[in-house]
């Protein structure tokens, strides 16, 4: 049984996005900004059923140091949005770009799982990841609703 319940490979448009930055060791404070940037969410009324969150580890900590690396949540939006919050919270365009998609388990040792499998995985399938650009976690409501996630590899054209 494969650790992924589904793999597609995506190509991805910039898009705007709303986001939140904490600065540190990657770990369980990562989960912490989650949570707080949920309830910011729910507050603006952006926590919908459609709603896409993305959670993008930005610096290797093997290359940087730990206390340095930073980590993104972003909420995807239309313009008009990310234009109407600017004056409130960080906003920024989220790279597009061509992705491997795992879907997996939402569950904390699927996602460690996925993350410590998915390298071998594309290259043994002759998919060459980009490590230019940030590996994502992806958190579609509805599909977190039904206890799913995706991890999307950025991976070479």
């Amino acid at each position: 049984m494969e650790w992924f319940t589904k793999l597609e490979i995506q190509n991805w448009s910039t898009s705007p996005a709303l986001y939140m930055r904490r600065v540190g060791p990657y770990g369980p404070e990562n989960r912490v900004l989650m949570e707080t940037f949920k309830q910011w969410l729910r507050t603006h009324d952006l926590f919908t059923a459609d709603c896409v969150i993305v959670a993008a580890a930005l610096d290797n900590p093997m290359q940087i140091k730990p206390v340095d690396c930073r980590y993104d949540i972003c909420f995807l939006c239309s313009e008009s949005v990310a234009k109407k919050f600017s004056a409130e919270i960080a906003c920024k365009q989220l790279n597009g770009g061509r992705y491997a998609v795992f879907q997996i388990e939402h569950t904390v040792e699927a996602i460690q799982k996925a993350w410590n499998e998915c390298f071998a995985y594309l290259l043994t399938h002759d998919y060459r990841p980009n490590l230019q650009r940030p590996v994502l976690e992806r958190y579609q409501k509805q599909m977190v609703d039904n206890c799913l996630c995706e991890l999307c590899i950025p991976i070479q054209d």
